[in-house]
């Protein structure tokens, strides 16, 4: 008898195992759908196009009607990605005394980050002159990384 229990209670705790791998993987794939959105929208706000309203759909028709408008497309985005990469310099922005909040947040709105751990703002930029102009008579030091 006892091996039988044995097996229940082995069975059992495969299938909470199998449970929870279950509740991962849709955790899993929630995230992935959800970055997949974000960097979607993301595209749509850089090819300024977020001023369109939510409910056009009829655009999947057109698709469909032409299947040459898709290459294009994909033709004319990656030429704009690729100019937009030359565009950017990658630098690192450190500061004698920690700039205030309004600093910080246009900083960010240049697309750098704050690194904790160094101290430093790090990330590319496709507006190094406006970056360098606003800071004005802060104290910082700011190093551009050549590729």
């Amino acid at each position: 008898m006892t091996t039988i229990e044995e097996q229940k209670q082995k069975l059992e705790q495969k299938k909470a195992r199998m449970v929870l791998e279950e509740a991962k993987l849709k955790i899993k794939e929630e995230k992935m759908r959800t970055k997949s959105l974000i960097e979607k929208g993301s595209l749509i706000t850089k090819a300024d196009l977020d001023y369109l309203p939510n409910n056009l759909l009829f655009l999947k028709k057109q698709i469909k009607d032409n299947e040459n408008i898709i290459a294009k497309w994909i033709v004319e985005g990656n030429q704009q990605l690729n100019l937009e990469k030359k565009d950017t310099k990658a630098v690192i922005l450190k500061f004698e005394e920690e700039p205030n909040n309004d600093v910080r947040e246009f900083i960010r709105s240049h697309g750098l980050r704050f690194n904790r751990f160094r101290k430093e703002w790090y990330g590319n930029t496709s507006r190094l002159a406006e970056l360098k102009n606003s800071l004005g008579k802060i104290k910082y030091e700011l190093t551009i990384i050549e590729e």
